[in-house]
């Protein structure tokens, strides 16, 4: 497939990505299960995306290497080749590094997107799809909630279940 590429929306063989829209559709044939997904993104990215494309789009033209990545390398070595999990480890790697993060990986991100949609009060079910995991306990495997967090949201679901309790009485009485 073609690559296509403007200011909004990049399109490749495997996913087609649009910052007006602030997502990325992943096709399913590249999906770990087969199942294809959708990955929303910030209006920050999106921002940031918008800018990259037209970098992208030059790289592209000026490369002899003919590929439909998203990310491409600029060294010299590989230009125009598209990032492989490799470099993508390597770049996260260094970036940690400089912001004094040890033991930070691309994979990192994900286990923080879906423990902020648990912490933002999203169902289990929900992040599960969200992730594109079949099964809830792989998607629990993701979520690392505090036992501050858990002990808050216990103390405050049993105000409420004790105010029910409380008008009930009320209503018996």
């Amino acid at each position: 497939m073609k690559v296509r590429c403007d200011a909004r929306r990049w399109s490749g063989s495997n996913s087609v990505m649009s910052t007006s829209n602030r997502l990325i559709e992943i096709r399913p044939e590249i999906v770990k299960g087969g199942r294809g997904n959708v990955v929303v993104f910030s209006a920050a990215t999106a921002n940031a995306y918008a800018r990259y494309l037209p970098e992208l789009k030059a790289v592209a033209s000026r490369s002899r290497r003919k590929n439909n990545r998203l990310f491409c390398s600029v060294s010299d070595r590989n230009y125009g080749a598209g990032l492989s999990p490799w470099s993508w480890n390597k770049i996260v790697g260094a970036l940690a590094a400089q912001a004094d993060l040890p033991c930070f990986s691309p994979h990192m991100f994900r286990h923080l997107r879906l423990t902020h949609m648990a912490r933002a009060g999203f169902e289990l079910l929900e992040i599960a799809r969200y992730a594109g995991h079949r099964q809830l306990e792989t998607t629990m495997i993701y979520i690392h909630l505090s036992g501050r967090e858990l002990g808050e949201k216990v103390a405050r679901n049993m105000r409420i279940m004790d105010e029910q309790l409380r008008q009930i009485a009320e209503t018996l009485a």
